[in-house]
């Protein structure tokens, strides 16, 4: 069958030809029914409804005999037992018996009993769940009779009521069942009929309205009981009735008898076979062979429509020939492109998106000039740059070219241009163009063209991106970078490139001379700790002011940083003309500051440096110009210097001392040596002055002359201090424990060091780490000024000689002071300076000093330490003078502490 299928050709004409084969049997219905009276088909088909109507009241009889039967076994059962003994007691053999006889009912499982005894409470069995109201109760209990069965419907259930009576006992016994009862008989009927059931006493107990209208039953009832049947309105009412009384009426069309007649029935019955088998040929052939295929194409093609693409696969071809096999290979073949178009599609959709995500997130428009036709696209994002919508700017290149600054649009040309041509690899121009607000942003906009095969641009195309915060930023850095924020006067890096364009003009002109001032300004550390730093930020802008009033319009005035200040002096006359406004600047500067009524009085330290062709670059000349500086602080501040090579190279040398000092520190490359301080009376050692020792390793040896003043201007003689006092406690506290002796440790102390705060706490610390006692200490400190008359040094002074720490004056008699003065420190001996004593006895003014100061120190009752005698002649002169206690070379050189300890044991 299907070979046979798969080889016919199907085309319109087979298809019409089908359709009139199956109009030959619905034509000969239409004949034989014209021949059929249809009043004599009614007449012969109303028995048969008749038996219906009867055969479904017999059936309603039978299942309420049923219910009949149960309640009468239970009425039997009850009748045995007294009432009073009734109970819910499970163990109750008679309640057990009751539950017995529902199950045995085939109705069982759809019936509920409800047994009410009179004046007693309700006993409930089987599956239903209906609750009956009191009123029905009290309506049936006076209604029903002995014996008899009385049928009730209420609230969608039916109730079949008994009672029972034993003597003066009554009970009411109820079997409530649910409607499906009784329709469950009706649901054979056809669709379009109507029922209706009527008890003994003419109660409706189920019913149901043909679809086809309702049948006015009240007004023919009594017709009814007579005729059997009534016709009304399309319908027929059959009545029938039982010997209970029971009445059943069916409801159904007039037309039905028509419809069931036997003889109808087989011609319709072999009408419909031909018809339905030639609709099952047609259908199978149109199915087979166009509508399965069709339908198919229909829906790919409609997934198509919709967006919805299928999964490419492939209609199977064989089975079809002639169009439809035509069709479907073509439509393969659509598939195949369809396929490799959405495949690069999808390639090309994943690009496009992820570009546009990335020109999204990253705010940058996209343009795309045709240069064929001139056309010009411009993105949403591109509009919105500039504050324009869509509708506002055209797809012209003139809608760009228009808004440019006037200063950018003819470099933008020819970038532009330049990059068509092929002078560069890309094109990048940053330039102004117009705001919709009618201020300019910055932009910057690159791009790159695509030629022909030809070697002729097509196409332009390139992004915009707003950075107009960027060079707000730039230009904002560029301040920063350039410029000292508070005086607003140029920083040192842009001042060092005013330099470079001096020294540019200094090799091109022989007539140009300039100068460079390094200006310090004296203690101003001091203003800012004394008063505030407001102030000093106000004595700061003062400076510059007068800097400014001081110079000339053409010269550059430069602040770097903190205190210090540079001034360019250009077209001058060389060094007369720049002492002269030097001069100037010291008498501006010197004039004293008022702020608030607080007089500040300023002097300032400059180093002066002439230009010359001999300098390379700026860092040389700021080089010199601070060495200049520095040689004008050491010789007392308040000065100016012009630069010498001299001075460079001392002042370089001391740099580099100190760079090594602070890592010989680290390295641990400084170490002690001990110089005895004999009693010349006893021969015995009384102190140990402890000395630092610099073991370079590539120098070797440095002596202390050669850095304990560097030490001293740079700070690191604090670090130095701190690491002597502690390593000479340890090692003295290792002889004091080892050897019998009672030497004191002498330690040389610098004034930086012995005026901080924290100096006592240092001291006790040092003390507590190395448990040297506290009397054989004696700290060194050398007489100044500053010890004098700091509050801060006597107080730590006071405190440590109330614990025992010992303090000697060193280079007693170089500074001009007074007994007064001495009697003020908690001293308790002084060393006569070792500039006095070098050329004793032979300098009778030295040996005068001398002897005044053994004088004042035996008035004050202090020990007089005589250190640097290095000659018998000292040592007499000294001896002779009352000094007993002394040092230096001609006792004994510094020693190790392995050989001061020997020295010690032969001694």
């Amino acid at each position: 069958m299907s070979s046979f299928i798969s080889k016919l050709r199907i085309n319109y004409k087979s298809i019409l030809f089908l359709l009139l084969i199956s109009l030959v049997p619905i034509i000969g219905l239409a004949i034989s029914i014209m021949w059929i009276d249809n009043n004599e088909l009614k007449a012969s088909l109303d028995t048969p409804i008749q038996s219906l109507t009867c055969n479904q009241l017999a059936r309603i009889d039978e299942k309420t005999d049923s219910i009949h039967n149960l309640l009468s076994q239970v009425s039997d059962s009850l009748k045995a037992e007294n009432f009073n003994n009734l109970s819910r007691n499970e163990e109750s053999s008679k309640l057990q018996e009751i539950e017995k006889i529902i199950d045995q009912n085939q109705y069982g499982s759809l019936l509920g009993l409800d047994i009410i005894p009179e004046g007693l409470d309700p006993i409930h069995f089987g599956q239903s769940n209906i609750n009956l109201e009191n009123k029905w109760v009290s309506e049936w209990m006076q209604i029903a009779e002995e014996g008899q069965v009385f049928w009730y419907s209420e609230d969608n259930s039916v109730f079949a009521v008994k009672t029972v009576e034993e003597k003066e006992s009554r009970i009411l016994l109820v079997a409530n069942l649910p409607l499906s009862f009784f329709r469950v008989i009706f649901q054979d009927l056809p669709a379009n009929f109507g029922y209706q059931l009527f008890n003994e006493q003419n109660q409706s107990l189920i019913q149901l309205s043909s679809p086809m209208g309702d049948f006015p039953l009240q007004n023919y009832m009594e017709r009814l009981a007579s005729q059997g049947k009534i016709d009304s309105n399309n319908l027929q009412a059959t009545y029938c009735t039982d010997t209970a009384n029971w009445r059943l009426i069916i409801i159904s069309p007039l037309n039905y008898s028509v419809a069931n007649n036997n003889l109808l029935f087989k011609i319709l019955l072999v009408v419909i076979l031909a018809i339905a088998l030639f609709i099952m040929i047609f259908a199978i052939l149109m199915n087979q062979k166009l509508i399965r295929p069709v339908n198919d194409l229909a829906f790919r093609l409609k997934q198509i429509n919709q967006n919805k693409l299928p999964d490419f696969e492939r209609i199977p071809e064989n089975p079809y020939t002639g169009e439809v096999g035509e069709l479907i290979a073509e439509f393969n073949q659509f598939i195949q492109n369809l396929k490799i178009t959405h495949e690069r599609n999808s390639i090309l959709d994943e690009k496009r998106e992820r570009f546009e995500l990335a020109l999204q997130g990253s705010k940058i428009g996209l343009w795309d000039w045709n240069l064929i036709n001139n056309h010009c696209y411009y993105s949403p994002t591109w509009r919105n740059i500039l504050g324009h919508t869509e509708e506002s700017i055209h797809n012209l290149p003139t809608e760009w070219f228009t808004r440019v600054h006037p200063e950018d649009i003819e470099t933008l040309r020819t970038e532009i241009n330049n990059h068509i041509a092929g002078k560069t690899p890309i094109f990048e121009k940053e330039h102004r163009i117009r705001h919709m607000n009618d201020t300019y942003i910055w932009v910057l906009a690159r791009g790159l063209v695509r030629k022909g095969e030809d070697g002729i641009p097509y196409r332009f195309v390139g992004t915009i991106e707003n950075i107009t915060q960027r060079k707000s930023l730039e230009a904002r850095l560029l301040i920063e970078a350039m410029y000292d924020p508070l005086t607003g006067l140029p920083n040192r890096t842009y001042f060092s490139g005013i330099i470079e364009q001096s020294l540019g003009r200094i090799h091109r002109r022989e007539e140009y001379h300039s100068a460079v001032l390094f200006i310090d300004l004296d203690r101003f550390k001091n203003i800012n700790d004394q008063y505030s730093f407001s102030i000093g930020d106000a004595l700061l802008l003062e400076i510059t002011r007068r800097l400014k009033y001081s110079l000339r319009s053409m010269d550059t005035i430069s602040r770097f940083g903190n205190d210090k200040f540079g001034v360019l002096l250009e077209e001058i006359n060389g060094l007369p003309d720049t002492i002269k406004i030097t001069h100037r600047i010291h008498k501006e500067i010197n004039k004293p500051f008022n702020f608030s009524g607080e007089i500040i009085h300023l002097t300032t330290s400059i180093g002066i440096v002439m230009l010359s062709r001999g300098y390379q670059d700026s860092n040389e000349v700021l080089r010199d110009a601070e060495s200049a500086l520095f040689q004008a602080k050491s010789d007392g501040r308040g000065k100016f210097e012009i630069y010498d090579k001299e001075v460079y190279s001392y002042t370089l040398s001391r740099i580099r001392v100190e760079n090594e000092l602070k890592q010989a520190l680290k390295n641990d490359e400084i170490s002690l040596c001990y110089q005895p301080i004999i009693d010349t009376e006893t021969n015995q050692v009384i102190f140990a002055d402890a000395i630092s020792i610099w073991q370079h390793p590539e120098k070797g040896f440095i002596p202390k002359e050669h850095y304990l003043s560097v030490a001293e201007d740079s700070g690191e003689i604090i670090p130095l201090n701190n690491f002597l006092l502690r390593r000479a406690c340890n090692e003295t506290f290792e002889w004091f424990q080892e050897e019998d002796t009672r030497t004191l440790l002498s330690v040389s102390i610098s004034p930086k060091m012995f005026l901080k705060s924290d100096f006592t706490e240092t001291v006790l610390s040092a003390l507590a780490d190395s448990n040297l006692p506290n009397e054989f200490l004696q700290l060194v400190i050398t007489e100044s000024s500053k010890i004098y008359n700091s509050g801060v040094a006597i107080q730590a002074m006071v405190n440590l000689s109330s614990i025992g720490v010992k303090f000697c004056l060193a280079n007693y008699g170089v500074i001009p002071s007074s007994l007064e003065q001495l009697k003020r420190l908690p001293i308790h001996a002084i060393r006569i300076s070792e500039t006095l004593i070098k050329d004793i006895p032979i300098n009778e003014e030295d040996a005068v000093i001398t002897e005044s100061i053994i004088s004042s120190a035996k008035v004050l009752g202090l020990q007089v330490i005589a250190t640097g005698v290095n000659t018998k002649e000292q040592m007499d002169f000294l001896t002779q003078k009352g000094i007993h206690l002394i040092s230096g070379d001609y006792v004994s050189q510094p020693l190790m502490k392995p050989e001061f300890i020997n020295y010690l044991k032969r001694i």
